[in-house]
C-alpha cells in the first residue's frame, strides 16, 4: 500500500502562487477596480502593477475569490428553430453550386415549405452553352489519318473548316443525342452534325434543328 500512496496529493504545487500575491491581487481588485471586468482589470494590472500573472490566474483567482461573477455559457453557434406550424407560413429558396454533371458546375434553386418540407420547384442555372450539348452522352475518340473517325459502327467525315489545316490524330468528342443525331467537337467548338446513319447534315439543316 506505501507504494501505491502518491504524496503528491498532500504537498503544494511549487508552482502554486502565494497566499500573499493572491491576497494582494484581491485587495488591489476590491479597492480601486472593483467595478471592472476581469479582463479589463487584467489590462492594468499588467500595465500599471507589473503582473506577472497568466489572464486564465487572474480570472480564476477573482471568481473562487467571489469578486468577479462566472459568465454565462455560450450557447450553441446554430440554435435549432421550430419549425413553421401550417404550411405556407413561410417559403424557403435557396441555391447550391455543385457538380451535378461532370466537368459542369450549376446552381440548383429550390423552392421549399418550412412546415412540411415540400419541395415546390427546382431548377438549374446556366449561362452560355447548349443544354442538349450537356446533358447528352459524351464519347472521346480520336481522327484517324483518312480524317474520318469511327462511332458504334458508323465513318463519321470531318469536313473541312477555317480553323485547323487537318484534324489527324486530333482528340475529340462525339456528342449522342436522344434522337440519335451526332455531333463532333473540338473543345468548345462544333465541327459537324449528323443524322443516326453517320450522314453529314448541311450547314443550314443544322443551324434550323
Amino acid at each position: 500500500m506505501e507504494g501505491l500512496y502518491d504524496k503528491r496529493l498532500t504537498q503544494a504545487s511549487h508552482r502554486r502562487a502565494p497566499l500573499d500575491e493572491v491576497l494582494d491581487v484581491c485587495n488591489l481588485y476590491q479597492e480601486k477596480y472593483s467595478d471592472f471586468n476581469a479582463k479589463h482589470f487584467y489590462r492594468w494590472y499588467q500595465r500599471e502593477h507589473d503582473g506577472e500573472r497568466s489572464y486564465t490566474w487572474v480570472k480564476n483567482t477573482l471568481q473562487n475569490k467571489g469578486h468577479v461573477q462566472k459568465g454565462r455559457k455560450k450557447g450553441p453557434h446554430r440554435k435549432k428553430r421550430e419549425r413553421s406550424p401550417y404550411p405556407g407560413m413561410m417559403i424557403h429558396q435557396d441555391g447550391s453550386t455543385h457538380e451535378w454533371v461532370p466537368g459542369r458546375k450549376w446552381d440548383l434553386i429550390v423552392t421549399m415549405d418550412d412546415a412540411t418540407n415540400e419541395h415546390y420547384s427546382m431548377f438549374f442555372v446556366w449561362v452560355g452553352e447548349n443544354i442538349k450539348d450537356i446533358l447528352c452522352k459524351h464519347h472521346k475518340r480520336t481522327v484517324n489519318n483518312n480524317y474520318c473517325l469511327t462511332f458504334r459502327g458508323l465513318t463519321l467525315q470531318i469536313p473541312t473548316n477555317q480553323y485547323r489545316c487537318h484534324y489527324v490524330k486530333v482528340k475529340v468528342r462525339v456528342n449522342l443525342y436522344d434522337d440519335k443525331r451526332l455531333a463532333v467537337f473540338h473543345g468548345p467548338r462544333k465541327l459537324a452534325t449528323y443524322d443516326s446513319k453517320g450522314n453529314l447534315l448541311e450547314s443550314k439543316k443544322i443551324q434550323a434543328a
